[in-house]
C-alpha cells in the first residue's frame, strides 16, 4: 500500500499531537510542591528572618549540629540557659513537602537537643532551628545527611 505524501503528512501531525497530549496528560497527573504553603507570607517577614540569622551567626558559639548513629543531636550555645531557649526545629524534606516535621525545642542541661531519626527516609534533610533567648529571636538553617 503506498500513501501520498498528503496522507504521509497528516498522520506525521496525528502522531505529534497525540505525544503532546500523552505528555501534557502525564505532567498533569505528577504533584508539585512548592517550597511552602505560605510562600507569600513568608516573603515579607522575610527581612525579619535575615536579621535573626545575623544575630545567630553573630554569636561566639553558634548553634552546631551533628549525627551519630541514628540520633541528631543539636548543641545551642552554652552561654544561653536552657530554660530561657524556646523555640521549633523544622527538619524541612525538599523533595517531599508532606515528611516535614516540626517539633519545639526540648534541651537537657547541656543545652542540647536530641532528636532520633529512626524512620526517617534516607537522604538530604534541611534542619533549621528558630527560637528566642531571653528578647532576642534567632535563626539558623544547615543541611544534614541522613544515612
Amino acid at each position: 500500500m503506498k500513501l501520498n505524501w498528503g496522507t504521509k503528512i497528516a498522520l506525521l501531525y496525528g502522531i505529534f499531537i497525540l505525544i503532546v497530549l500523552s505528555m501534557v496528560f502525564f505532567f498533569m497527573t505528577k504533584d508539585v510542591d512548592l517550597v511552602s504553603n505560605k510562600y507569600y507570607d513568608e516573603g515579607i517577614n522575610f527581612q525579619e528572618k535575615i536579621n535573626d540569622m545575623k544575630r545567630s551567626e553573630s554569636l561566639s558559639d553558634p548553634v552546631r549540629f551533628f549525627i551519630s548513629d541514628s540520633l541528631l543531636i543539636v548543641q545551642f550555645p552554652k552561654i544561653m540557659e536552657a530554660k530561657s531557649i524556646s523555640g521549633a526545629l523544622i527538619l524541612y524534606r525538599p523533595s517531599d513537602l508532606k515528611k516535614d516535621i516540626k517539633m519545639a525545642l526540648k534541651l537537657n542541661s547541656g543545652n542540647q537537643m536530641i532528636v532520633n531519626l529512626t524512620g526517617l527516609e534516607r537522604g538530604i534533610w534541611k534542619a533549621k532551628t528558630q527560637w528566642t533567648s531571653r528578647y532576642d529571636s534567632y535563626y539558623n538553617e544547615e543541611i544534614i545527611n541522613i544515612q
